[in-house]
């Protein structure tokens, strides 16, 4: 590497001193020449003489910067350890780019001079062609590194639990005393009262527990509103007022310690109750929807009809006497403002519905 380096360096001095004597002497024949019959005929010659350095010096700097071969392999290595049970499963992650590289070596070998041997010399030139791997190669492999490590806790897995230390008998993790509302399907009573139990989840946290389970209860109000509006907007449009009914739906709220083999958990369930006063609140939030939605309409359409007589009356003060402005242009004015005001209404009906 350091001797092609000088190589390059010293044929491009050389090249740039070549260019500057061939311009010094293309000078020296204009100046020289000037004003005579030669004097065309010396700077052609010159400026040929100028032109053939640089391409001799081009083709000594192509010929320097094909002979040198750059290598900058990079190797990354990486280890992952991760126990599980009475098991420590080690993968290993290696990634290592190796640069495309064509090498072309000559060998000369010696041969005993003999009367037989018409040369005395064997030259041959052998071609060797390093293809670098590719991106999906490498993925595939990292890929397959990482399907065999789960492969392994997967089967670390099965073998707790058929030797018995991984006990998931829901009787021995679910502690007694769990009400019944806890398991029971969303279903209406007799007095017109919707009934629906979620649960938070296990987590290690009560803190983690009550913000899931709030999250659920929310998730089970806005379903309710769908339901019983048939707007699917509807838990959008009425937004803060299901926060009160989110805080009144839930009556009942149980607590639990779960007891797997793998530590204790938390968990945390809540029966919700939609009675008719509920539904009813419902009902009055989105009526209040539907009329803000008919006064926005109508406002809208007020409006719409307002440009429409002014895109009239412009039109017809442009082509009134003693206008000098042509026919045809407020014509055209008039039909593409038509058309912008039908299309600014396309966009406001179907970005707002009407409830």
């Amino acid at each position: 590497m350091a001797t092609s380096a000088f190589t390059i360096g010293f044929l491009v001095l050389v090249g740039l001193g070549l260019l500057f004597a061939g311009l010094i002497v293309v000078l020296l024949l204009a100046l020289a020449f000037s004003g005579k019959p030669g004097g065309k005929l010396a700077a052609g010659v010159g400026t040929a003489f100028l032109l053939t350095i640089v391409v001799l010096c081009g083709g000594f700097f192509t010929v320097g910067v094909s002979r040198t071969t750059v290598q900058s392999p990079t190797g990354i290595h990486s280890y992952g350890e991760v126990e599980y049970g009475e098991t420590v499963q080690r993968a290993r992650v290696s990634t290592q780019s190796i640069p495309s590289e064509i090498t072309s070596r000559s060998h000369v070998h010696e041969i005993a001079e003999s009367s037989h041997s018409a040369f005395p010399m064997n030259v041959s030139t052998d071609t060797s062609i390093v293809n670098e791997p590719s991106t999906k190669d490498v993925t595939a492999s990292t890929g397959k590194t990482i399907g065999q490590f789960a492969g392994s806790i997967y089967q670390e897995f099965r073998n707790q639990l058929k030797s018995g230390k991984l006990d998931l008998d829901p009787s021995k993790i679910i502690p007694p005393g769990r009400p019944s509302w806890v398991e029971q399907e969303p279903h209406w009573g007799h007095d017109q009262t919707y009934y629906v139990s979620v649960s938070s989840g296990p987590y290690d946290r009560g803190m983690d527990c009550r913000h899931a389970l709030n999250l659920e209860i929310r998730k089970s109000v806005d379903q309710f509103a769908v339901e019983l509006t048939g707007s699917n907007d509807a838990p959008k449009l009425i937004g803060d007022g299901l926060d009160t009914i989110q805080e009144a739906v839930a009556t009942e709220t149980y607590q639990e310690e779960l007891t797997p083999s793998f530590g204790v958990m938390h968990q945390w369930h809540s029966l919700l109750k939609f009675d008719p006063a509920i539904q009813e609140q419902i009902r009055q939030f989105w009526y209040a929807q539907q009329r803000i939605s008919r006064v926005v309409y109508i406002g809208t359409g007020f409006l719409f009809l307002l440009g429409v007589m002014f895109i009239f009356y412009a039109g017809m003060s442009l082509t009134s006497d003693g206008s000098r402005v042509s026919p045809g242009l407020v014509s055209a004015g008039s039909v593409a403002a038509l058309c912008g005001l039908l299309a600014a209404g396309v966009i406001f009906v179907r970005s707002f519905p009407m409830l």
